[in-house]
């Protein structure tokens, strides 16, 4: 199902950058779709936003991680349907005006993130508005959803230094979906962080970059220790975060193997005698 819709997601996001004829309706007939398989089953697709291992064919999980974790922070918040449309799309194609950059192979491939790329780069908002207000026109919020989407809460963002609720909701949760994803991926100028570290950055910059209230729904929809997070146990085993405990965000449902070999799910709220160590890496 993953496989089928990031095939989907980067087949209409490549007709869109190249200006191929793309109906309004298919649009929103993906998003749509995605919604209602995020819907059924929230936690396996938060899983594959940490551990999906997309390379081998498609070279980015971000176009996808992102939207999957947007649609998943406005089910949280219970948005409406139609507002899920809406952020869906905005979403799926924020960082649509990148791939219109001059030299946009040169600026995802420059190591050092030098002054001359960073200026180049904080034009993609103004050009994503362009190709969903003029191009796709399709509505004003979503397009200004997109423009705004690199404003930080406390006024410090681009591209118009705007502040608070000022901020589109749509872009306060893009920002916060695109930074994790950005933390908890191969960038050419970074190194990965795992989700844990991710989760402790995005708490550091709560009510400076992001909306305290979007990050407190995020990290109750994820977890400290994010979904799909592999973890160091108290019993010395290795386990995978498959649930979070809502009361207390420290101690998660875990899958672990048992002696036999054989799948255990531990439930740390009941299974007070264990507790996790640290996060580590899928390798470890």
């Amino acid at each position: 199902m993953f496989d089928g819709t990031v095939i989907d997601a980067l087949s209409l996001y490549r007709d869109i950058i190249d200006k191929k004829n793309v109906e309004n309706d298919r649009i929103v007939n993906f998003v749509s779709t995605s919604i209602n398989k995020i819907k059924s089953d929230t936690n396996t697709w938060l899983d594959n936003v940490l551990n999906y291992k997309v390379s081998m064919h498609v070279g980015n999980t971000s176009l996808i991680n992102s939207f999957i974790l947007s649609i998943a922070l406005g089910i949280k918040i219970n948005l409406s349907y139609e507002n899920l449309i809406k952020l869906g799309i905005s979403s799926f194609l924020h960082d649509s005006g990148m791939e219109r950059l001059p030299d946009v192979l040169s600026i995802k491939n420059d190591s050092t993130l030098g002054e001359a790329t960073k200026k180049q780069i904080v034009n993609h908002p103004i050009i994503s508005f362009k190709i969903i207000k003029n191009e796709l026109r399709l509505a004003t919020d979503v397009a200004g959803a997109v423009l705004s989407h690199h404003e930080q809460w406390d006024g410090s963002g681009y591209p118009h230094h705007l502040s608070g609720n000022n901020i589109n909701i749509y872009s306060r949760i893009i920002s916060i979906t695109d930074s994790f994803d950005s933390m908890i991926s191969y960038r050419s100028y970074k190194s990965k962080i795992i989700g844990y570290k991710a989760i402790k950055q995005l708490l550091e910059n709560s009510s400076t970059q992001f909306d305290p209230s979007l990050i407190s729904e995020f990290i109750h929809m994820l977890g400290v220790f994010p979904i799909g997070s592999y973890v160091a146990m108290k019993d010395n085993r290795i386990g995978k975060v498959i649930d979070i405990n809502s009361e207390n965000l420290l101690r998660p449902k875990v899958l672990v193997s048992n002696i036999n070999g054989l799948d255990e799910i531990i439930d740390l709220s009941i299974d007070k005698d264990n507790y996790i160590l640290k996060a580590i890496t899928g390798e470890e």
